[in-house]
């Protein structure tokens, strides 16, 4: 994967502000202002997406929709940048595929962090966890691609966000262990100290649902009023 990022936005200033941020730490920018100015050879080697939300919401909804419809492959993380003012978007974009919001006005450092935990990296082994391979980990029948953020079984394999993949890494370091939602935060989040717990909720849905297509059972419990567990006889007993 390169450092390729795109920006998607109607106003020019915006792109030129985001591109001069992103170029001077080391990314390569690319302006999009719609889904069909990128082929899937573009979309295939891009490490982020970031998407200005300034507007109506049903124009970012319906960019999503276009990126989905050019490339069959995995998509890279949509990162949504949204005004303050427009707060009662968050969940509807969340829920239409966006990875990651960023309420404006942002630090670019926060930006820049959440851009840099893309990037794929190494992490060490927790228990009951084995490695195959570099970059592959095995929990019984389940593996876990961490360089793709893939989740494979011989029943299935999907793609994780960053997002969901920080938090399974988190809820993995040790399994039955209770992680409150503030403890998520701080995984999946880094720098970021404003998401809140709506939110939190709303990407364990989606990264439990993940875990049920691969291994056939929910891994996740949720413990009202603390948090969230992975059940180690559900996980490590996958068959």
């Amino acid at each position: 994967m390169t450092d390729l990022v795109v920006i998607h936005s109607r106003d020019p200033d915006f792109s030129l502000l985001m591109g001069h941020i992103l170029a001077g730490a080391g990314f390569a920018p690319l302006i999009a202002e719609d889904a069909e100015a990128l082929g899937a050879s573009e979309i295939s080697r891009t490490l982020a997406i970031i998407i200005d939300c300034t507007g109506i919401a049903q124009e970012t909804l319906a960019f999503c929709k276009a990126i989905r419809q050019v490339s069959d492959s995995a998509l890279p993380p949509l990162i949504a940048m949204v005004p303050a003012q427009q707060a009662q978007d968050v969940l509807q974009l969340l829920s239409s595929g966006i990875d990651q919001v960023f309420m404006r006005p942002v630090s670019p450092e926060h930006l820049l962090m959440c851009l840099r935990a893309i990037r794929p990296g190494g992490s060490t082994l927790t228990d009951g966890e084995t490695r195959s391979a570099p970059g592959i980990r095995r929990y019984g029948n389940l593996e876990i691609d961490d360089d793709r953020r893939m989740l494979r079984s011989a029943a299935a394999q999907t793609h994780l966000s960053p997002i969901e993949f920080r938090l399974l890494r988190r809820l993995l370091e040790e399994p039955g262990r209770v992680r409150d939602r503030d403890d998520l935060v701080t995984a999946a989040w880094p720098g970021q100290r404003h998401v809140d717990h709506r939110t939190v909720d709303v990407h364990i849905g989606k990264l439990r649902r993940h875990l049920r297509a691969v291994t056939g059972h929910d891994v996740i419990q949720t413990i009202r009023s603390n948090g969230f567990v992975i059940d180690p006889e559900s996980f490590f007993g996958q068959t």
